[in-house]
């Protein structure tokens, strides 16, 4: 059988009940489902949703389920891949680069997202369970989705996800940002080649599929083939259709939405809520016109709660930043995206640590991280004696071990995120901090410690019963219900 998005709620629901939520009371996909993962986002949890009875933006009740968070914590995606918390990421470049495997082509017949084909007058949107969480959005959303398109010279495919306004029964609004290669084949098709770009936005996929379309990869380079490696086995794609029996879908995909992205035309998308949790403005951007939705029987949909989400986009990008710094500092042990520190994507933070045997390498690795991603905004490095999965030491480190005339490094004038809210046009400043110890041989205070034989005796539940220290209340945290 092969792995889609059932076989996964069915073994994680089997393996970690604890961590799924089943809501079968009816409740809106406009603001109320954005209020209640708030609210569990507030408390620090992310479990799996599946919403049985969502309420669509019209409030029409929904003909379908909703699933959310299935790649809303770092756990469920090291669950996906058979990985663990701390080297998820490191497995993931292993599987999506070195492991890749092409993929197999079935037939029409075999698909099951072909088991409906919707067409003409048919094709409608507006009765799918998009959600439209926070005050300002003009529409509904597709958040989770993957858009497909090829190079159109050399036929190459590629997947990556893309904001999609609905702004009708056939037609979706998308903001591309200027790096990502499906706007790159758009600019081909449009500015070379004069011609409309055939896209597919699909829905309901394996959470490896979805970490797929976020590897990145040469340009161009094939999505479909680093599925394979993240699957363990082949994708199997079947053919559109109203796009050419050339241009490939995943076949066991919940929803295929089939059309095209306009040349020279434009509409105004947003405003819309990114990842930095600020409802950025309204842009100009190209449209998808539909000509086809493909779908399985009662077909499942996926919610993407940008901006609450836990890891997905930061742990996408965690692993290529490692290799960048690794490249020119072999020092490095390990990198960190900190999930919501400038919204759910990490990037506002990353901590690197190194084992540092010389001066220079923290700054080196500070200017290799903030040019490894244009959305990298901070970076601070840190000795191999602190954990930098527990922002607490991280910034300890920089309490302790940092001066900021000689240990601060500030890049003027260089790309940053087009969403961030806090600068012109695409183009800002970034921020390191080398909160690192001397070099070998230099001095440097020691740490407190504790013996090691009594780190590993000492139990806090033998001491304190784990009921009651549950209901301690969290220090660092206002609890007062009213606020």
């Amino acid at each position: 059988m092969a792995k889609d998005l059932r076989q996964f709620l069915k073994e994680y629901e089997r393996d970690h009940p604890e961590d799924v939520i089943t809501i079968e009371r009816p409740i809106s996909l406009k603001h109320e489902i954005g209020i209640l993962v708030d609210l569990l986002d507030r408390e620090r949890k992310f479990p799996l949703l599946r919403i049985k009875n969502p309420i669509l933006c019209n409030g029409e009740p929904s003909e379908y389920e909703v699933i959310m968070n299935e790649i809303g914590s770092r756990s469920k995606l090291a669950y996906a891949m058979n990985s663990t918390w701390e080297t998820v990421s490191h497995d993931w470049r292993r599987l999506a680069i070195e492991n890749k495997q092409k993929p197999v082509v079935i037939d029409r017949s075999e698909a099951p997202v072909k088991e409906e084909v919707l067409k003409g007058d048919d094709v409608d949107m507006q009765r799918y369970p998009a959600y439209q969480p926070y005050l300002m959005l003009p529409h509904p959303y597709v958040s989770l989705a993957p858009m497909i398109t090829y190079h159109p010279e050399i036929h190459v495919d590629n997947m990556g996800i893309h904001r999609g306004e609905i702004q009708g029964k056939d037609k979706i609004a998308f903001l591309f940002s200027p790096d990502n290669h499906n706007s790159m084949n758009f600019y081909k098709h449009e500015q070379e080649h004069n011609k409309n770009m055939k896209c597919a936005v699909v829905e309901g996929l394996h959470p490896n599929v979805l970490m797929a379309s976020q590897t990145k990869m040469g340009y161009p380079e094939s999505h479909f083939e680093t599925c394979g490696g993240l699957l363990g086995e082949p994708l199997r794609l079947v053919a559109s259709e109203t796009l050419g029996d050339d241009f490939m879908v995943p076949a066991d995909a919940e929803i295929v939405i089939e059309g095209e992205i306009l040349a020279m035309k434009r509409t105004a998308e947003g405003p819309y809520s990114e990842y930095t949790r600020h409802i950025g403005a309204q842009r100009w951007c190209p449209y998808m016109k539909i000509s086809c939705i493909t779908q399985r029987k009662n077909p499942l949909w996926s919610n993407y709660a940008i901006g609450r989400n836990h890891a997905f986009q930061g742990l996408a990008r965690e692993f290529k930043v490692y290799d960048m710094v690794k490249q020119v500092v072999p020092q490095v042990t390990k990198v960190y995206l900190l999930p919501h520190a400038g919204g759910c994507d990490g990037l506002g933070f990353c901590f690197i640590q190194i084992k540092k045997t010389a001066e220079g390498q923290a700054k080196t690795a500070i200017h290799a991280a903030l040019t490894a991603n244009y959305g990298i905004k901070h970076v601070i490095v840190v000795d191999d004696d602190v954990d930098i999965y527990d922002e607490r030491m991280v910034f300890w480190a920089v309490g302790t071990r940092a001066q900021p005339d000689k240990d601060w490094v500030i890049i003027k004038d260089v790309m940053c995120s087009i969403v961030d809210p806090s600068i012109e046009y695409h183009w800002g400043s970034k921020a390191g901090i080398d909160a690192t110890r001397p070099a070998p041989p230099e001095p440097f205070l020691i740490p407190t410690m504790f013996p090691e034989e009594d780190m590993k005796r000492i139990k806090l539940h033998d001491f304190i019963p784990k009921e009651q220290l549950e209901k301690i209340p969290d220090a660092f945290r206002n609890i007062d219900p009213e606020k």
